[in-house]
């Protein structure tokens, strides 16, 4: 998962210390702050939106309880609005360079939590009315062939790991976990 990743980057920068996962998970509610406030002005190109959007995030209480954590939570919340971002700047101006770097981090989001898949169709919607002429040629074939090679090791892993419990006591991946997963996590997704 991604999160780990994250954290051993910190790792390699700062050293291996107990304040360091919350120390990460500071920065990731910043950040997440600064993502929403450029994604409400990407989609709407409203200053004062955004910056009641940010300010929204920034007071959020569940926000604030998980990145007083050392939980995967924040970081998650962070690429998740990253890969959104980055879906309304290519929906809204175009460009391989905005194309690629939906790609890259929407694949990197969908790996801090299981239930981040979710945001593949958020970012299909957005980017969809630019990305469908694409296909049309083969570079729009090459970026999906790219995000498939980017996603691949993680949908193995999930399909590898389907049948471990993890705490669930029915089917591992079912529809049935999302009222109890609404119910903790809700408020802050």
């Amino acid at each position: 998962y991604a999160y780990p990743h994250v954290l051993s980057l910190v790792y390699r920068i700062s050293g291996a210390h107990v304040w360091t996962a919350f120390a990460v998970n500071a920065a990731a509610m910043a950040l997440t702050i600064c993502a929403v406030y450029l994604l409400v002005s990407v989609l709407f190109r409203d200053r004062d939106a955004a910056v009641f959007a940010g300010l929204l995030v920034a007071l959020t209480p569940e926000q604030l309880l998980w990145s007083a954590t050392a939980a995967v939570e924040p970081s998650a919340s962070l690429a998740l609005a990253v890969a959104v971002l980055c879906a309304a700047y290519y929906r809204r101006d175009g460009g391989w360079i905005a194309l690629a770097a939906v790609l890259a981090s929407t694949a990197y989001a969908i790996q801090f939590r299981p239930e981040s898949l979710l945001i593949l169709p958020v970012v299909g919607f957005l980017i969809w009315p630019r990305f469908r002429p694409e296909l049309d040629h083969p570079r729009g074939w090459w970026a999906v062939c790219g995000f498939v090679w980017l996603t691949s090791i993680h949908l193995a892993h999930l399909f590898a790991v389907r049948n471990i419990e993890w705490g669930a006591v029915g089917p591992r991946f079912s529809v049935r976990y999302i009222e109890a997963n609404l119910r903790v996590n809700g408020w802050f997704y």
